[in-house]
């Protein structure tokens, strides 16, 4: 249980369509993933997330910057990247706070990210989003 933290990183560093099975090896059934767009309470519901980014994304990615872990909990400091036909290439940073359970496996992984970054790249949504944040930043 020492290195739980490090090691489910490592598993979302190395994450693809192809492997997302082995996520679960990290997950307890009863995961609360929480995200921007989404909130569910099950690893199967986590998974299909997961699953349903890698078919509408390409080129999809996490780099893990920097994992801090107490003994059931921890954040890590990420960088996400991605591509699409609709939003060219994207990237941003985020945070994840993350608790386990006395096993090791992750209970909780709610993901922390400007959202309105994405926004920004989509066609429609984008104009807006621009225009919004440059009438309310400081100039």
């Amino acid at each position: 249980m020492e290195h739980w933290l490090s090691e489910y990183a490592q598993a979302l560093s190395h994450l693809n369509r192809g492997n997302l099975p082995s996520l679960r090896e990290h997950l307890s059934d009863t995961v609360e993933f929480r995200d921007p767009f989404n909130h569910t309470f099950s690893e199967d519901e986590f998974i299909s997330i997961l699953d349903d980014m890698f078919a509408r994304l390409d080129n999809v990615r996490f780099e893990i910057h920097s994992c801090i872990q107490d003994e059931r909990s921890g954040v890590l400091y990420w960088t996400f990247y991605a591509s699409s036909k609709m939003t060219g290439d994207i990237s941003f940073e985020g945070i994840s706070q993350v608790k386990a359970d006395n096993t090791g496996n992750v209970v909780l992984h709610y993901d922390h990210w400007d959202a309105s970054i994405l926004m920004e790249k989509l066609p429609m949504v984008g104009r807006l989003i621009r225009y919004i944040r440059k009438k309310i930043s400081h100039h």
